[in-house]
């Protein structure tokens, strides 16, 4: 079976959290490119290119917090500097929480959704012509929490409810892809 992958430039997001190592190692060993965006531990992230590079393909971090959208053109143009372009995008990058819902605070919210929904839908719009130039694809992770919510986390179930609505709109509008 041919490759799809082998050769293209991903960025993904919440490289170093469980989910996102996982993700990282799997494509470089199908031979993909990767920039690779976290905010909470550059040691980590750090180890992590270092492992992706002895499996001989190119791997660049940007330490990054997403939920500084203004900075996204600033961080986009570092990236272009080492990728000409981005084949792929994986909002992966995300916070959970498991409080009550009447005892969630506007910060703790704003918290969530901010890292979320937020920073995926800001990403994506500065990386979408590249993708749609590229016949690109974009990789929104989110969770059954989405669909089903779970006791505690009404919050993150809102704004995983709130990804793969914004998921199922790109898809059809942008991406043309039903």
């Amino acid at each position: 079976m041919e490759n799809l992958i082998k050769g293209k430039n991903i960025l993904l997001t919440g490289a170093t959290g469980g989910i996102g190592k996982v993700i990282a190692k799997s494509l470089a060993l199908e031979g993909a490119n990767l920039i690779l965006f976290a905010g909470r531990n550059q040691e980590s992230l750090l180890s992590l290119k270092n492992e992706i590079l002895q499996l001989g393909v190119k791997c660049e971090c940007y330490p990054f917090e997403l939920t500084n959208v203004d900075k996204l053109d600033e961080m986009l143009l570092k990236v272009k500097e080492t990728f000409n372009s981005i084949d792929v995008l994986i909002n992966n990058a995300g916070v959970a929480q498991n409080t009550p819902f009447d005892q969630i605070s506007v910060g703790e919210f704003d918290k969530i959704f901010n890292l979320n929904v937020k920073a995926p839908y800001f990403l994506t719009q500065k990386v979408l012509p590249d993708l749609i130039n590229n016949k690109g694809t974009i990789i929104n992770v989110s969770s059954v929490v989405g669909h089903l919510g779970y006791e505690n986390q009404n919050t993150y179930t809102a704004s995983k409810h709130a990804l793969i609505g914004f998921s199922s709109r790109l898809q059809r509008k942008y991406l043309k892809r039903e």
